[in-house]
């Protein structure tokens, strides 16, 4: 192949790519791929501007996205504990129950599809002996969330974007309507917690992760669709009458 010359497609040359090599730029030879939409007749579409590669996105190549550029999500914090006070919700069970400490939900009429990006837990006490269990659970459109105790305003991670269009409860008064199995869980078998720790350096409490989405594809996070009621709920389950103290934290996306 010489230098400074087109390939001819179909030619009968074979070679890894369609290239040609400058000699002209000092002693360095310098290498050009043309990246073409498929066609070998010679009236393919180039995929390659003076500025970088883009890539064909079906009919919506004209919009030329960049193939190596992550998408640019509203990104939102959700951390649920009491309003007045940055302290631990806090639940009283009359007996061995079950309660959503934490959802996430929005209604039919959502334009948003929202993407769970992290959900975690922490228990802060106990007042008597019981198995603590926190899960990750669905909700369906069969019932919404209403009144939270208190109703949560996500934090933005971009001061410009929008507000949150998913609505978020701390402790609910009406609760969502749970369905399938959980996507994460975790246990605690405890007894009374101890009175206030005394050790110097103090201990924070222990945040355990219901759910991250580090690593995974977007398919794979909780994820809420525009246009249909349905959400997300962090609960507790407590084994015997006891109060559970608690926080929850959800981080997530819309688009």
């Amino acid at each position: 192949m010489a230098d400074n010359v087109a390939i001819t497609p179909g030619s009968g040359v074979t070679i890894a790519c369609d290239e040609v090599a400058d000699g002209t730029l000092g002693t360095v030879r310098v290498q050009y791929v043309k990246i073409m939409d498929g066609t070998l007749d010679g009236t393919g579409k180039a995929l390659v501007t003076s500025n970088g590669l883009q890539v064909a996105q079906g009919a919506a190549n004209t919009s030329n996205p960049w193939a190596v550029r992550p998408r640019a999500l509203n990104q939102y914090a959700a951390v649920y504990r009491l309003a007045a006070r940055p302290y631990a919700l806090s639940n009283a069970f009359g007996a061995a129950g079950r309660k959503q400490y934490a959802t996430i939900f929005h209604g039919a009429a959502a334009t948003k599809t929202v993407r769970l990006s992290y959900v975690a837990v922490a228990i802060e006490s106990t007042t008597a002996a019981a198995l603590v269990v926190a899960e990750l659970i669905r909700l369906s459109s069969a019932t919404t969330p209403a009144t939270g105790n208190p109703a949560i305003t996500p934090a933005l991670f971009d001061p410009s974007d929008a507000a949150a269009e998913a609505t978020c409860l701390a402790l609910p008064t009406t609760t969502g309507t749970e369905t399938g199995s959980p996507v994460g869980q975790v246990e605690w078998n405890l007894g009374i917690t101890a009175a206030a720790s005394t050790v110097n350096p103090p201990v924070p409490v222990g945040w355990v992760v219901l759910y991250s989405a580090a690593g995974l594809d977007e398919r794979d996070q909780p994820t809420m669709r525009a246009g249909n009621a349905e959400g997300w709920a962090v609960t507790i389950d407590a084994s015997a009458l006891a109060t559970v103290k608690g926080y929850v934290s959800i981080r997530f996306t819309e688009e």
